[in-house]
Formats: C-alpha cells, sequence, structure tokens
C-alpha cells in the first residue's frame, strides 16, 4: 500500500508551518498530495448548552473574530508552503467540532499528519486522542520542532513497539509504506514486566 492523499491538521501557530512543511516532505516522498484541513469552531460557542448561560453575544462575536484571524494566519501560512512546494496541495475549512470534522474527512484520505506538541496547540479536550481512535487511518504525529531549517527527513531509521496485540499488527500493517523505505528497523518487544 502507498500514501497517496494526506490530511493534515492546520493551525494559526508557528508550528504549524513547518507541520505544513513537513506534511509536504512527507507527501513528496510517496509521489502523494496534501489536504490541509482548517477547522473552524467558532460556532460551538453559539451552543448554550455545551458552554452554559453565561456565553453572551458579544463573547460569541468575539470568538468568531479570534477564529478568523486565526484563519487567516493559517492560510497564509499554507499558500507560503504551497507556493514553494512541489507537492499539489489543497486548502480546506470545516466548521464544527475539530476531532469529528477531522476524523470525517480523515476517512477519505491515506494518512493523517498532525501535530504531537502540546500546549496551544491542543486547544481542544483530548484532540489527539480523539482522532487517533476515531479516525480509522494511520496518524503521523510531527513535534512542534520538526523539520527545522537543517533537518532532513527520511525514515531510514523505524522502531517498532511491539506487545503482540490486535492493535500492534494493525500499526504495523499501516505503517508499511514507511517500513519499506526504511534501512534499519528495530522491533521494541514491550512485555507485561
Amino acid at each position: 500500500e502507498e500514501v497517496a492523499v494526506a490530511l493534515l491538521h492546520v493551525d494559526h501557530l508557528q508550528a504549524g508551518e513547518r507541520r505544513l512543511r513537513g506534511a509536504a516532505t512527507v507527501a513528496r516522498l510517496f509521489d502523494a498530495s496534501v489536504n490541509a484541513l482548517f477547522v473552524d469552531s467558532s460556532a460551538l460557542w453559539a451552543s448554550a448548552s455545551v458552554y452554559g448561560p453565561e456565553i453572551t453575544p458579544a463573547l460569541i462575536e468575539s470568538q468568531k473574530s479570534v477564529s478568523e484571524s486565526q484563519q487567516l494566519r493559517a492560510k497564509e501560512s499554507f499558500d507560503r508552503v504551497s507556493a514553494g512546494s512541489k507537492v499539489p496541495m489543497t486548502w480546506i475549512i470545516n466548521e464544527g467540532d475539530p476531532a469529528g470534522r477531522i476524523c470525517s474527512n480523515a476517512r477519505v484520505n491515506d494518512l493523517i499528519v498532525m501535530g504531537a506538541g502540546g500546549g496551544e496547540y491542543l486547544t481542544a479536550p483530548g484532540l489527539l486522542d480523539q482522532v487517533v481512535l476515531g479516525a480509522g487511518r494511520p496518524v503521523l504525529l510531527l513535534p512542534d520542532d520538526f523539520l527545522s531549517v537543517t533537518a532532513q527527513i527520511g525514515f531510514e531509521r523505524i522502531v517498532i513497539g511491539w506487545n503482540n496485540s490486535r492493535e500492534a499488527a494493525r500499526a504495523v500493517h499501516d505503517a508499511l509504506p514507511f517500513l519499506h523505505r526504511a534501512d534499519t528497523i528495530l522491533i521494541a518487544k514491550v512485555g507485561s514486566e
């Protein structure tokens, strides 16, 4: 199996541009394309059943303004990266719950690329867990400092954590496109001790 299309969750953060470059680099390895998904969750603020009666129209409008600003910054990063990339890249905007929208879009892509950093990136509680467990597609996590100016990427050395479970077998199967490119693969058996 090969990776034909990768779905990247994009955001407005400075590390988001590095993730865009990282996703483009990974896509280039597989002769794939990148769908860059920005999720506007500002409409969720209007739901008093979720946030309570203290949510005012002014607060909703303020959150909408913040989201528009974040979307603009994310799109500017996307434009910079896609202009200099040799990989086809598509900009997609969805509204709603970030985990739900990422999972929904993931089902028509071969790989999900997300940030592994903490802090600001994971503003939605449990976002990463929800996507990893709910998307039905492999997830490649890129750290915030991924692909610095001097870094190279090639997946020449890969470590597999193995515990002989169904999940481990599925993870190895999903990683086959990367494993085929590796020069060295180390299998670390994980036991109960």
